[in-house]
């Protein structure tokens, strides 16, 4: 998440500091960055046709490029939009995986609901659960070293 000053005078000047170290930094680890959201901040304090050019610009900015959210820290505004495209970035990022648990595997299941995304759950009249999860290669592992007995199938995503 890329904090913006928006009442700055300096706010492109900064933004374009932060893109060159990004840059750097990705041709320096050789590794993809992570995708950017920019919270706009500040916006309340500029005249309310600019908050308002400024909120319009965010909600088309989002839907053609870095996702971007009008946010004031000092009263809140914003603050949920921007947790909500933070979950939604986090979740394009996840593996998707079909999991069949025994009724015996309740802390799995457990385990499953605390660190995945769980997308779908079933339960047959045996009590058998299959579940549809996302979960990060940290988690993956983590899961897999906690719950060796427990398959984890690879699935298409949902946007797949």
């Amino acid at each position: 998440v890329h904090v913006r000053d928006r009442s700055s005078q300096f706010d492109d000047d900064r933004k374009q500091d932060v893109l060159r170290v990004l840059k750097r930094l990705e041709q320096e680890t050789g590794q993809d960055l992570p995708p950017m959201i920019e919270a706009w901040n500040k916006v309340d304090l500029l005249p309310d046709d600019l908050q308002e050019t400024m909120k319009l610009a965010a909600a088309s900015n989002s839907a053609t490029s870095t996702p971007a959210v009008v946010t004031s820290a000092l009263t809140g505004e914003g603050i949920e939009n921007l947790l909500h495209l933070i979950e939604a970035s986090v979740r394009e990022e996840l593996e998707h995986y079909a999991v069949a648990l025994r009724p015996v595997d309740g802390a799995a299941r457990a385990w499953l609901y605390q660190n995945g995304h769980v997308r779908a759950e079933d339960t047959d009249e045996k009590g058998h659960v299959s579940l549809q999860v996302g979960l990060s290669a940290k988690h993956r592992g983590r899961f897999e070293a906690t719950f060796p007995d427990v398959v984890l199938r690879t699935v298409p995503g949902p946007a797949d």
